[in-house]
C-alpha cells in the first residue's frame, strides 16, 4: 500500500521535470572585421530565448563583450525544457557591430566538456540574421 502511494505521489513528479539542455558550449574566438583589416572591439553578443511562451524569436543579450584584441570567450548557454519539447536552434549565436546583426552556426559537434576555438571569424563572412517565422 505505501508503495503504492509513493508511486502515485512521486509518478506526477517525473512527468513535471524537465531535462537541461545544452544550447551552446564553452566558445572562444577572435572577431575582425575584413574592410578595416582590424579586430572588432565592443562586439555583443546574443543567444535565441528559449521558453514555453516563445519559440527562438526573441535574442537575449550576453553580458560578454569582445576586447580590444577582439578576443570573446561565452559561457555555457543551458536551458531546460520538457522531455518531449525540441529546440530548432542549438549551437547557434549572434554578433551585433555597428547595428549589425549576424548568425554564428557552430556546426562542430560538442559535448559538455567541450571549449570550441572558432579560431578567427570575420563579421562580414557571417551570416545575415534575418527574422524567421515559427
Amino acid at each position: 500500500m505505501k508503495s503504492r502511494l509513493l508511486l502515485i505521489l512521486v509518478f506526477p513528479f517525473l512527468l513535471g521535470c524537465k531535462k537541461e539542455i545544452l544550447i551552446l558550449p564553452y566558445t572562444k574566438g577572435y572577431i575582425y572585421s575584413k574592410k578595416k583589416g582590424k579586430p572588432i572591439e565592443n562586439a555583443a553578443f546574443y543567444s535565441p530565448y528559449i521558453g514555453s511562451k516563445f519559440r527562438n524569436d526573441i535574442l537575449v543579450k550576453s553580458s560578454v563583450s569582445s576586447d580590444d584584441n577582439g578576443f570573446f570567450f561565452l559561457n555555457q548557454w543551458k536551458t531546460k525544457i520538457n522531455p518531449k519539447d525540441t529546440l530548432s536552434k542549438t549551437n547557434i549565436f549572434y554578433v551585433e557591430y555597428n547595428d549589425e546583426v549576424r548568425k554564428v552556426h557552430v556546426k562542430k559537434p560538442i559535448t559538455e566538456k567541450d571549449t570550441i576555438d572558432l579560431g578567427i571569424i570575420y563579421f562580414e563572412d557571417l551570416e545575415n540574421f534575418d527574422y524567421e517565422e515559427p
